[in-house]
C-alpha cells in the first residue's frame, strides 16, 4: 500500500506540465532527496509526512482519516526566478485535488548549506487521494 507521501509526490511528477514550469519531474522527491541529486541551478521539491491526522468515526468504524503533509522547497541561494508564482502553482493544483494549504512558512536562507527554502503545510483526506 502506497503511503500518502508517495501518492501525492507521483501525482506532483506524473503531472509536472500543469505546474510552474520551473519543477522539473527529476527533482521532486518523497521523503528525502537522493544523495545523487546535484542541481546548484533549479528549485527541489520534498514532500513529507506530518503527525497530526485524525478519524472520523461512524457506528464505531472509521470512515474518515485526515492526515498532513509537508512540501519543502529548496531553492539555490542565487535564484533568480519567481519562487511565488511556482509555489503558487504547487498550492492550486494540489488544492484541485482536494490537498489544502494550511500554513505558508515564507522563504529563509539556511546557515548550513546557502539554500532559500520555505515548507508549505497541507491537509488531506486520505480516501480523496
Amino acid at each position: 500500500m502506497a503511503t500518502p507521501v508517495s501518492k501525492i509526490a507521483t501525482c506532483l511528477k506524473n503531472n509536472v506540465d500543469k505546474l510552474d514550469p520551473q519543477i522539473k519531474k527529476e527533482h521532486i522527491y518523497g521523503m528525502m532527496i537522493s544523495p545523487n541529486e546535484r542541481t546548484t541551478t533549479e528549485p527541489i521539491i520534498l514532500v513529507t509526512e506530518m503527525p497530526g491526522g485524525h478519524h472520523t468515526y461512524g457506528n464505531n468504524a472509521p470512515i474518515l482519516t485526515k492526515g498532513k503533509i509537508q512540501i519543502t522547497i529548496y531553492y539555490p541561494k542565487n535564484y533568480r526566478e519567481d519562487m511565488e508564482s511556482l509555489e503558487l502553482s504547487l498550492k492550486a493544483f494540489l488544492l484541485s485535488k482536494k490537498i489544502t494549504c494550511y500554513s505558508d512558512a515564507g522563504h529563509v536562507l539556511t546557515p548550513d548549506n546557502q539554500q532559500i527554502t520555505n515548507t508549505l503545510k497541507f491537509n488531506f483526506i486520505k480516501e480523496d487521494i
